[in-house]
């Protein structure tokens, strides 16, 4: 068990050297990087899985367990060319240390599964109400403002300041906290 300042740092340090450059996980604010500390600063139980708040929510209205979708993922390590998560994450240094934690992923808009029939009654619901994998409130934004063409952008402030461009090539540059979705 360490400190909250050196399990970051013990983090940082174990992603750097199993990473590959560049890589959108390599920031200290990445999901992946702050997993990483937490299990450093209190081991990681096998019943232990990580969810982001969407996550979250969607587990608690199914009563099923946290799956999360290609977006979210993303900062975990997710590969969202190749539809799973790296080798380099399921394995080694860092899959040894958090692969149990990692999530199912599942695609925008796929079926995660009906809102619990408690629930519905409760709320008013529809008894065949759905679940389905979300996205990040930035794609959410971009999709919303229509873009649709190859060059369109759009700047958004949500969780972040995000600027969204269509491009048919994959960017990715850490040191600006540049990255493809």
């Amino acid at each position: 068990s360490r400190q909250a300042g050196e399990s970051g740092v013990a983090a940082l340090e174990v992603l750097r050297a199993n990473v590959p450059p560049d890589h959108t996980v390599s920031s200290a604010t990445s999901a992946l990087a702050k997993l990483l500390a937490y299990h450093f600063e209190s081991p990681l139980q096998p019943s232990e899985l990580l969810a982001h708040q969407a996550d979250f929510v969607a587990s608690r209205l199914t009563r099923t367990a946290p799956k999360s979708d290609w977006h979210n993922a993303l900062k975990l390590g997710y590969d969202v060319q190749a539809l799973s998560y790296p080798k380099w994450l399921t394995s080694g240094p860092i899959g040894e240390a958090v692969a149990q934690a990692l999530p199912p992923v599942v695609r925008p808009g796929e079926p995660i599964g009906p809102v619990d029939g408690e629930l519905c009654a409760r709320w008013g619901l529809p008894k065949d109400c759905l679940v389905v994998g979300g996205t990040t409130d930035s794609i959410a934004a971009f999709l919303a403002a229509g873009a649709s063409a190859e060059g369109d952008a759009v700047t958004s402030l949500g969780s972040t300041v995000a600027i969204k461009l269509l491009s048919s090539a994959y960017v990715a540059d850490a040191a600006r906290g540049v990255y493809s979705h």
